[in-house]
């Protein structure tokens, strides 16, 4: 059950990273003008689009505290499970060097899920024409 617990939280970032999407495109699609009139509206749906991406897989990085870390925990069978108390004690240290080096670890994936959304937000845009 530990590897479900922390779905929710990546869930609701992807969820709100698709709900950014549809409302771009549907809002490029029934009112084509409104986005470039609107570069603050565009902006603000962009910038949800890829920060909520970022978060979520952010979160899914197998360190301590962050969510991925539960995963890992459920999903290691029971012989693994002392060595892997070892590294959460070292959960502070590895989380202040994600910080520092995540981005590079998660910006592949980012714009892998970011040129999915990109053909969502098309796809949408051009439903029937």
């Amino acid at each position: 059950m530990a590897a479900c617990s922390p779905h929710g939280r990546v869930h609701s970032n992807l969820v709100l990273a698709a709900s950014s999407a549809l409302v771009f495109g549907l809002t490029w699609r029934l009112a084509p003008g409104y986005l470039p009139a609107n570069p603050g509206l565009e902006y603000f749906l962009k910038i949800m689009m890829v920060a909520n991406v970022g978060l979520a897989l952010f979160n899914l990085l197998p360190v301590p505290p962050l969510d991925g870390s539960r995963v890992v925990e459920g999903l290691l069978p029971q012989k693994l499970l002392g060595s892997w108390q070892r590294v959460l004690a070292l959960g502070p240290l590895l989380l202040i060097a994600v910080v520092f080096f995540g981005a590079r670890l998660i910006s592949g994936p980012t714009h892998y899920v970011i040129g999915l959304l990109e053909r969502f937000i098309l796809g949408v845009a051009l439903i029937g024409t």
